[in-house]
């Protein structure tokens, strides 16, 4: 290992990333953190959420077809979204505190 910075985060990744995932296919990798979730492309683009999440992620993890993520927050929810466009697809509730682990099963 040379030490050398191989990726620097965007300026707007605020407050910190508390979990972070590489796509299947390693191409695209997801940040989740006390400000908006952020999607980095290999190619050096990024993405924010379109919506306005203001609560924490916790957690996320990316469906094996690629098609879909899921991010857990600090209001008990797991939000299921389109890895594309990032807009939510399903709320899922019911959590009485922070979700701070979540997976996919094969």
């Amino acid at each position: 290992s040379s030490g050398d910075t191989i990726r620097q985060w965007p300026d707007n990744l605020h407050g910190g990333m508390n979990a972070g995932a590489w796509s299947p296919s390693g191409t695209r990798f997801l940040v989740g953190g006390y400000g908006r979730p952020l999607l980095l492309h290999s190619n050096g683009k990024h993405q924010t959420l379109p919506d306005n999440q203001s609560y924490a992620s916790h957690s996320l993890a990316w469906h094996p077809s690629e098609r879909i993520v899921a991010l857990g927050n600090d209001r008990g929810e797991i939000v299921i979204r389109d890895s594309e466009t990032l807009e939510p697809i399903l709320v899922l509730k019911g959590h009485i505190a922070d979700v701070n682990a979540l997976d996919f099963s094969p």
